[in-house]
């Protein structure tokens, strides 16, 4: 979480990915890679157990296709595509905890990083209703997903996301709902609510140790990509995300207007912190520095 470049986390790369700087977590590469039954794959403990396609890329259990061809991988269990391309759930340990400017703010009053009764009062929203768009282009940034500081507690958030320029599957959206943040910004838990340009979102939770789908439940601890018919297909297509609490402790997802999920239930001890963000992938699969990953957002509407 709050992926700044100035706190802990490194790229989780690997078996038990997703871990810092100051945790364990090492590469796995050869053990009992590559169980594929039709097709072929690479690095990594585990990796590449395809169904139907090819699949390549590192980390632990890494591109479990059901149906389509896996590429990229950062993290464990990473990038599980259901029909097609897998990447973007599960991906993208964050740079750094204590967040400066994920979305390539500098010097931005991180409410994740003030106390959790500071936090709970904070409405940032007012900051963000102008679009911004961030921009990357370095290789260093990349296998990292990039938040923005909290944007604040709240029932109902909605807002409207266009990425131009990147790798197609790396996502974008909403990470909230998490428990108060560490003092170093760095969450511990989180549901995930995400898109990308070939018309796919993923619905995910994070408790520290396992990813769980919340679409289709399934014993991998892995999230997969479903299709959409309600988002906009594309580089620079506009989709709204909203995020809606509900008074039965559970949440609503929507894009534009559609509703995608609702009975989400609430995590424990569960804020209505809400943070937008970004994924960059892996230098293998974005064309840095000379295309560079370019996702603006803006929020539209925000309730408390």
């Amino acid at each position: 979480a709050n992926a700044g470049k100035n706190g802990t986390g490194t790229n989780g790369n690997g078996a038990n990915a997703n871990t810092n700087k100051n945790g364990t977590g090492t590469s796995a590469t050869g053990a009992n890679a590559n169980a594929n039954k039709n097709g072929s794959g690479s690095s990594g403990a585990n990796a590449n157990a395809n169904k139907n396609g090819a699949g390549s890329g590192s980390g632990a259990n890494a591109n479990t296709n059901k149906n389509g061809t896996g590429t990229s991988v950062t993290g464990a269990n990473a990038n599980a595509g259901k029909n097609g391309t897998g990447n973007g759930a599960n991906t993208n340990a964050n740079k750094n905890g204590g967040s400066t400017n994920a979305l390539a703010q500098t010097n931005a009053n991180n409410a994740a990083n003030q106390s959790g009764a500071d936090a709970a009062a904070a409405d940032n929203s007012a900051q963000y209703k102008d679009w911004m768009s961030p921009s990357l282009s370095s290789t260093i940034d990349c296998g990292y997903f990039y938040t923005t500081p909290e944007i604040g507690q709240f029932s109902s958030i909605e807002g409207e996301f266009r990425k131009t320029s990147g790798y197609n599957k790396s996502a974008f959206g909403f990470v909230f709902g998490y428990s108060t943040p560490a003092p170093n910004g760095m969450l511990k838990d989180y549901i995930r609510f995400e898109i990308n340009v070939d018309g796919e979102y993923a619905l995910y939770t994070w408790d520290g140790k396992n990813y769980t789908d919340l679409v289709e439940k399934n014993d991998k601890g892995t999230a997969y990509f479903y299709a959409s018919s309600a988002i906009n297909k594309g580089y620079g297509a506009t989709n709204k995300i909203r995020i809606e609490a509900t008074a039965k402790n559970t949440y609503s997802v929507y894009v534009n207007g559609k509703l995608i999920q609702d009975g989400i239930p609430f995590l424990k001890n569960g804020t209505k912190g809400t943070m937008a963000f970004f994924s960059v992938g892996k230098a293998s699969q974005e064309k840095l520095p000379s295309v560079p990953v370019n996702v603006a957002m803006r929020i539209t509407d925000a309730r408390r």
